[in-house]
């Protein structure tokens, strides 16, 4: 499951495909650090001491795509898209705790992606997502170390107490995400480690060792104890293999003349034939690279059959339609030796470091020696990880979704939904939904207020009367009478005998059993649905 970036990792930010989306932080927050005095100019940059304390701006960017969504949440939640949080200059446990609890309910909805909140939070846990509890987290992190940075003792006392708080919660999320990982002792990575250690010679630092984990293939295991923010690793962009080496190619004087030639398929390209030089400065890395890459994109006809009726069937023709085209997919041997992982150590990494002229990869959780250390290639679901990278991670994958197509004008009358407007909607596994009660039903809330409004002009009150749960039972009965059809289009599992199959058509039915579960936890939230409304449409009738 692991692809090879410790040369190849292509630093152009113009290719989805080649790194992952960009930092949430970077597009739509916004920090400022400022004193209890000059709290009333939110324009203020820095932090100065007060007998009070400080205080921290967070602000939502109004850039942020999301922006009109997520304001109307933390509106909801009582907080403006430009919140001050007062840090007082002593706090006991309880105002640590409680000044730190609202930091993430602002950080939280700042940080989330469309998944997130289209879904609202995951049942059980009290947050969105692990990903999104990241992101928070290390974005309070970061916000705290700021103003320690500028604080003198006073100040410095509390921040320093809620950055001990804000650890402990990364480290509490880290234990519940860890994975255990058994390594193959019996297979040595020779040519990985002459890799690695030609690497170091060149300037690269690691505290990372390859090895072969069972399961997945060859991946990096730390060899110390990692916190937050240590350097996993550090590449100098001279052994990097970018766009600027097909610059001086004398390939680029044919490639620039060829319409519609992106810089990312010029530098696959490029890489395609340097491979094959045996002077090649990165001959090492080349012969590092494994003979085939099996993805989606390599998958034979039996595995495309097995696939008839699944989301994965439709994104490989799509993708191989694109390739016919002449689209780039060069991020197929742009990652590493560091494997995906749903709950990832190493999120922020693609951006060059102008002070060292290198790419490094900071840890956003902790890593213990021994442990394998994962980052993110991004938030796909597992029929983009297949296609293009040729596995299916293990775990509840919040972005495995099933996107619906309506044919309904959107008219959208629930008088207390936050998030309104959809332009889109989706359904995922309802096992991952906060609330399996009546008007819910473990259902996203913007599917179930769009098709509410397709049914009626009047506003749609979550109040037990016979009109709303009338509405309610077509809706679901609707949704069941659609994912029943799904269903029978899943149902043929049974028919390939898995031990003989070969590797693409195990991989093929896994993705299937997957889809398949998704679709029967929502015809079972339907059914059990359709039960909820009936009883409390009986009694109802029995009070008329």
């Amino acid at each position: 499951m692991n692809r090879f970036f410790v040369l190849s990792s292509f630093i152009s930010s113009s290719s989805a495909a080649a790194q992952p989306k960009a930092p949430l932080l970077s597009q739509s927050s916004h920090l400022q650090v400022i004193s209890m005095e000059e709290d009333k100019h939110s324009s203020c940059d820095n932090t100065a001491e007060t007998g009070d304390g400080c205080s921290i701006l967070l602000e939502l960017s109004d850039v942020d795509p999301l922006f009109d969504k997520k304001k109307r949440l933390l509106n909801d939640g009582g907080f403006d898209v430009k919140e001050i949080v007062h840090i007082k200059s002593s706090l006991d446990s309880g105002s640590l705790q409680s000044t730190l609890n609202q930091m993430l309910q602002i950080a939280r909805i700042i940080h989330l992606d469309e998944v997130e909140l289209y879904f609202g939070p995951v049942g059980g846990l009290g947050f969105y997502s692990p990903r999104n509890e990241m992101e928070a987290q290390n974005f309070i992190l970061s916000l705290i170390e700021s103003s320690l940075s500028g604080q003198v003792h006073t100040q410095a006392h509390a921040l320093q107490d809620l950055r001990d708080a804000i650890i402990n919660r990364i480290h509490e999320l880290g234990t519940e995400n860890k994975v255990e990982n058994k390594i193959d002792t019996n297979y040595k990575c020779d040519k990985e480690n002459c890799l690695i250690q030609w690497a170091e010679n060149n300037g690269a630092k690691t505290r990372l060792h390859i090895a072969y984990i069972q399961g997945a293939g060859r991946g990096a295991i730390a060899t110390e104890d990692l916190e937050v923010g240590d350097i996993a690793m550090e590449i100098p962009t001279s052994i990097i293999i970018s766009e600027y080496l097909v610059y001086k190619s004398d390939m680029y004087q044919i490639l620039e003349r060829i319409d519609g030639m992106s810089s990312e398929t010029m530098s696959l390209l490029w890489s395609m034939k340097e491979r094959h030089n045996c002077h090649s400065q990165f001959k090492i890395y080349f012969d590092a690279l494994p003979e085939n890459f099996n993805t989606g994109l390599s998958f034979g006809v039996e595995a495309i059959m097995a696939l008839d009726g699944t989301l994965l069937f439709e994104e490989i023709m799509q993708a191989k339609e694109s390739c016919t085209r002449g689209s780039s997919f060069y991020g197929l041997v742009s990652s590493g030796f560091l494997n995906h992982s749903l709950h990832p150590h190493i999120v922020h990494y693609g951006k060059v470091d102008p002070a060292t002229n290198s790419l490094k990869f900071p840890l956003s959780r902790p890593c213990s020696v021994g442990e394998q250390c994962c980052l993110s290639y991004g938030n796909f679901s597992g029929s983009h990880l297949i296609t293009f990278y040729g596995f299916l991670p293990q775990g509840d994958n919040p972005y495995d979704v099933i996107p619906l197509d309506f044919d309904v004008d959107q008219v959208d009358t629930m008088e207390d939904c936050p998030l309104s407007n959809w332009t889109t909607h989706m359904v995922r596994g309802t096992w991952l939904s906060e609330n399996q009660n009546i008007f819910y039903y473990g259902l996203p809330s913007p599917l179930l207020d769009f098709l509410r409004s397709a049914r009626t002009q009047m506003p749609f009150t979550k109040t037990l009367i016979k009109a709303n749960l009338e509405v309610d039972k077509e809706v679901l009965e609707d949704l069941q009478s659609t994912f029943n059809d799904m269903v029978e289009n899943l149902s043929d599992l049974d028919s390939f005998d898995r031990e003989i199959s070969s590797w693409d058509v195990k991989l093929a039915l896994e993705f299937k059993e997957m889809q398949r579960r998704i679709v029967t936890s929502i015809l079972t939230s339907c059914s059990t649905g359709i039960k909820l409304v009936e009883y409390e449409l009986s009694k109802c009738k029995a009070e008329e």
